[in-house]
């Protein structure tokens, strides 16, 4: 993580801010949008931090192309997305392992408006969902009511989880893709391997950050001597 390189944040909002504002200072953006900023300092920062994951650690010692799907906040619904736009324009037949690491319990990917799509959802930021709350204020109070509904009927919640890993699932035995799975939390039931079922309990062993994010050089050693032998 790189959030050492940002001011301090009480909420993720604030930290979406401390983003965009790095990106406009540090990238030189040319854009006066703040929408094209936020999404350019968005994707810049990613990369920068993609630079310092165990999937590109994982890439280092394999010496195989490793590709990084993840996106901040990410939802299992966004997950979802992302694998199946990257099998359709991406992927080209060639032999493949994927691993899945599952984002917390509770988190969503809803849509916002026609306009503009699908937004996630975190837990406990619900009213911060970097869409300005004076112009769009009936988008947010229905997102949020859809929202709230949803996390309170916990059948409904597991059974969106249970579909959606099922997708997953399917997208890659349907083109022979070996799966792994990474799950935050223990209880999740999943048919193929799981290299770990708790990355919470895991990740006490290490130093964290802003938000409890693991800041520790020896996590990402560690993190790929787990997932190694499996490959």
């Amino acid at each position: 993580m790189n959030d050492h390189l940002l001011p301090t944040a009480r909420t993720f909002k604030e930290r979406e801010v401390n983003i965009t504002k790095w990106g406009r200072h540090n990238l030189k953006l040319p854009h006066k949008d703040i929408h094209v900023i936020k999404r350019l300092a968005n994707q810049h920062w990613e990369d920068k931090e993609r630079e310092k994951s165990w999937p590109a650690l994982l890439e280092h010692r394999l010496g195989i192309p490793v590709t990084n799907l993840a996106h901040i906040g990410a939802s299992l619904g966004k997950t979802l997305v992302s694998y199946s736009e990257y099998l359709r324009s991406s992927w080209k037949g060639q032999k493949t392992a994927v691993i899945h690491q599952i984002p917390e319990y509770g988190r969503m990917y809803m849509r916002l408006s026609k306009e503009h799509g699908r937004t996630n959802i975190v837990p406990g930021e619900i009213e911060n969902i970097g869409f300005n709350k004076k112009y769009f204020s009936k988008q947010i109070e229905s997102i949020e009511k859809k929202y709230k509904d949803m996390i309170m009927n916990d059948d409904y919640m597991k059974s969106h989880r249970t579909i959606v890993l099922d997708r997953l699932s399917k997208l890659s035995k349907d083109r022979g893709i070996a799966e792994f799975y990474v799950f935050n939390r223990s209880g999740d039931s999943c048919s193929s391997t799981v290299i770990l079922d708790s990355l919470t309990e895991f990740r006490k062993n290490y130093t964290t950050g802003t938000f409890t994010h693991t800041n520790d050089p020896r996590f990402n050693s560690d993190f790929c001597d787990l997932i190694i032998p499996y490959l």
